[in-house]
């Protein structure tokens, strides 16, 4: 029976951020855990990466290390869990990002008061290498960004989904409208998914709200800066 190892707030609350996942207890749970989980040795292995990869994240992205220590652990095991890695080169699997979370208590004005937490973003890439981990898919394409002037026809007929596309040379407009993508699935049938142009000011939107603050002069919550993955 394995071990159980616990990890205590006030352990994490006395660290510097980016000293949190150097702690013995965090190192032998994210090894734990990625051992259990994938069914091989190479946690030990994974672990001394993936602190490289968190590290460099928070020293690149200061704003992050304000988040709580509890929620940027939670991160970290989340990587083990899902296999993944924070490795930002070539096409990012994930990433960690950061919103504004209700504590559940209220200041002496009675409004509630918020605080900083991380979590763990999957891009389209990380969704693409679980499903194919998990035998969901056979592989994916490069997803194809759609600019105003292209052609672009998405259907579906008998259910069955197709994307009609010719892009415009020379562009003459950087405006996005949609982006689609093509998946293979194991049987070498061919699936599509896409956004289009509400789709995406809908998400960014809701990156936004996520990110909205506190503003003490206004007295109301006001919209943050949507995530990059939107904008």
């Amino acid at each position: 029976m394995s071990k159980i190892i616990e990890v205590k707030v006030e352990e994490l609350n006395a660290l510097p951020a980016t000293k949190i996942v150097e702690s013995e207890n965090v190192q032998a749970k994210f090894v734990q855990m990625y051992n259990a989980i994938w069914g091989t040795d190479k946690g030990e292995q994974m672990y001394h990466k993936e602190v490289f990869n968190f590290q460099k994240l928070l020293r690149d992205n200061p704003d992050l290390a304000d988040s709580t220590k509890m929620s940027l652990y939670g991160c970290f095991l989340d990587i083990a869990v899902n296999g993944l890695t924070l490795d930002q080169t070539g096409h990012p699997l994930c990433y960690i990002l950061s919103r504004s979370s209700k504590t559940g208590h209220k200041n002496a004005q009675g409004y509630d008061i918020y605080e900083k937490r991380a979590y763990v973003s999957v891009t389209g890439y990380g969704e693409l290498t679980m499903r194919m981990r998990a035998g969901q898919i056979k592989y994916a394409d490069n997803p194809v960004v759609v600019y105003e002037g292209d052609h672009f026809k998405a259907s579906l007929v008998n259910g069955i989904k197709n994307i009609e596309y010719e892009a415009q040379c020379p562009r003459t407009s950087t405006k996005v409208i949609a982006a689609f993508i093509r998946i293979v699935r194991n049987d070498n049938s061919v699936d599509y998914q896409w956004l289009m142009e509400g789709d995406i000011e809908r998400l960014k939107h809701y990156s936004e709200k996520a990110n909205s603050k506190w503003n003490d002069q206004t007295k109301r919550r006001e919209l943050g800066k949507a995530n990059a993955l939107y904008t």
